[in-house]
């Protein structure tokens, strides 16, 4: 994040990194220092002094121009903090930034255990660093989305809208751009079709591959149609995904050695309800799934990217109960649709099910869904705090 976030700043110069061994702690214990040093915009003091905090970015204008959430270094606090470590930032504005990282650490103890090698039916496809534009809306799989292509060495730009991501093709240069379909200003086909019909031929030609909880043939058709190269669905399928970016990029492909770190595969699945019906067998908690996200990206990054969600999905929730009473049909599809996306991401997937009947159902049924959701909702949300506890 340090690494990112100083390229990101600096315009002009240098970015240094750079690790010390400090004094010893004893046979058993050694101290390190990790500095990312730039040569970037720089920091006001007034805002150092909340830079860790969640969603702190230097203005707004910091977000406009540069994207991201916010999240990212109140996450590394987080993650020191948990080692006893200590973290901090130095700068002056027009000069740059000096953020450290300060841990004593364990020894390692043991022989180094060799990974095995990955035989061709788990490898995953290995890509060279990309810059690519994503386009989503949701505050929670924006995090998600930029945390794993980061993770996995590419170089993401976050937007909030088509209009943005129009925006920012016009004005810089993308490998490729992952496209939320439903966002506000404007949605994912009228921004590509904004972008197809830009004079560069350059920018105009850049592959565009859709990500979205709608997985309907003929919204599919439909979505295709407006321009786009490709279709991924939600939760994404990172080794699907690299397929897809390979199969439109393939100078992309490089062959990475067995001992190299793979993204993990491990995704949740939507759970479907056929013919708008609600299981009476899924389970609220949905332990599996949960606990596989929770393992591919950490219990500390998933349980911050959890504590954003509930609140967010506490406002879009009340959406929804204000869309049912109004009987606004397409209200009510646009909360129950944010709902069910970043539902699913986070492994809630009773929670994610239950928006997609309430996203498609006759108006009719939409207040007995409601209730069930919000049932569901809260069972889900009183285990998983029981659950962050025991963990903690």
């Amino acid at each position: 994040n340090f690494a990112g976030n100083a390229i990101k700043f600096t315009e002009h110069g240098s970015v240094v990194i750079h690790l010390a061994v400090q004094h010893p702690q004893g046979e058993d214990r050694v101290a390190l220092r990790i500095e990312v040093r730039d040569t970037g915009i720089g920091i006001e003091p007034e805002v150092q002094q909340t830079l860790f905090q969640p969603f702190q970015q230097a203005d707004t204008s910091t977000t406009r121009r540069f994207g991201g959430t916010g999240l990212g270094l109140a996450i590394c606090r987080h993650l020191v903090e948990a080692m006893h470590g200590r973290i901090s930032v130095e700068s002056e504005v027009g000069k740059g930034s000096v953020f450290c990282i300060e841990l004593t650490l364990s020894r390692a103890k043991g022989q180094v255990v060799p990974m095995p090698a990955r035989t061709s039916s788990d490898a995953s496809p290995s890509l060279r660093s990309l810059r690519i534009l994503v386009a989503e809306d949701n505050p929670t799989n924006r995090l998600l989305i930029e945390t794993r292509l980061r993770r996995a060495g590419h170089r993401p730009e976050m937007v909030d809208d088509g209009q943005q991501a129009l925006a920012a093709v016009s004005a810089q240069d993308f490998d490729l751009i992952l496209m939320d379909m439903q966002m506000p200003v404007l949605d994912g086909m009228g921004a590509t079709r904004a972008i197809r019909a830009l004079p560069d031929a350059k920018r105009n030609r850049i592959p565009i591959i859709a990500l979205t909880a709608d997985a309907l043939p003929e919204l599919r058709e439909a979505y295709m149609a407006s321009g786009l190269d490709d279709y991924q669905t939600k939760p994404i399928n990172w080794v699907a995904l690299n397929g897809t970016i390979l199969r439109h990029l393939p100078w992309a492909a490089i062959d990475a050695p067995a001992s190299q770190a793979t993204l993990a595969v491990a995704t949740a699945e939507v759970l479907t309800g056929q013919g708008g019906e609600v299981h009476e067998d899924s389970t609220p908690i949905d332990a599996d799934n949960i606990g596989r996200m929770r393992d591919e990206l950490g219990l500390d990054l998933w349980t911050t990217v959890a504590k954003v969600y509930w609140p967010q999905s506490d406002t879009i929730l009340a959406d929804c109960r204000a869309a049912v009473v109004a009987q606004d049909a397409a209200a009510r599809r646009i909360a129950a649709h944010s709902l069910k996306g970043s539902s699913v991401s986070l492994g809630f997937k009773s929670i994610a099910s239950l928006a997609q009947v309430l996203e498609r159902c006759e108006p009719s049924v939409a207040a007995a869904t409601l209730a069930q959701l919000e049932t569901v909702y809260s069972l889900t949300r009183t285990h998983w705090s029981m659950a962050v506890s025991v963990a903690g």
